[in-house]
């Protein structure tokens, strides 16, 4: 969908890296749209163009759970020192790029450096093209994200727990935990760090 009209109650925006997309970008959008209410935004166009639509969407659906690979992840973090940074639910970051030292890029960085202002997973296989698995780390440290090594045969298991937690996340954030559950059981995994304190 790429109208803003109708967002409202959607729960999870995938930023689509287009041409910078991937197998694993195919799947994180295959399972966000198992996971219901989802809308894909493909990226085009400047970095400021395209940030100033993902602020568009992200206010007409607050809560949202986005979900961004590759460029789509890098831009997911610029969300962090906007206004709209209250409305975003929780960030699932999928091999995000490392837009400041991969030519072509450049546009799109720098990365913010300190704390996240929303839950947020990292989720990368060991060795990854877009990013140094160290400078990913410290990076992730920064944010006070919860980094995930992904490295099955099939990672959908492993980023559809992970996609349900932050769901779950932002709507115990928007509605208060369910009666008689606790706010994250022992399935949904622990929380990433800063959650619930």
């Amino acid at each position: 969908m790429t109208d803003d009209a109708g967002l409202r109650g959607i729960r999870t925006l995938i930023l689509d890296a287009g041409p910078h997309a991937s197998t694993s970008g195919r799947l994180l959008r295959r399972l966000a749209v198992e996971a219901g209410e989802a809308r894909v935004l493909r990226l085009a166009g400047t970095h400021d163009d395209m940030l100033s639509r993902v602020c568009r969407m992200v206010a007409a659906a607050p809560g949202v759970v986005i979900c961004g690979h590759n460029l789509g992840a890098a831009l997911a973090l610029h969300l962090a020192d906007r206004p709209v940074a209250r409305a975003v639910g929780g960030l699932l970051l999928l091999a995000p790029a490392d837009v400041e030292q991969r030519p072509g890029l450049e546009d799109h960085g720098p990365l913010p450096r300190g704390q996240l202002p929303f839950p947020t997973i990292v989720a990368a296989r060991p060795g990854d093209p877009w990013m140094d698995d160290a400078r990913l780390k410290r990076l992730a440290l920064c944010w006070c994200a919860e980094r995930v090594e992904l490295g099955g045969d099939d990672d959908r298991p492993a980023l559809r727990r992970l996609l349900r937690r932050l769901l779950l996340r932002a709507r115990i954030d928007r509605e208060g935990p369910p009666a008689g559950r606790p706010p994250l059981m022992a399935e949904d995994g622990p929380p990433a760090r800063g959650w619930l304190m």
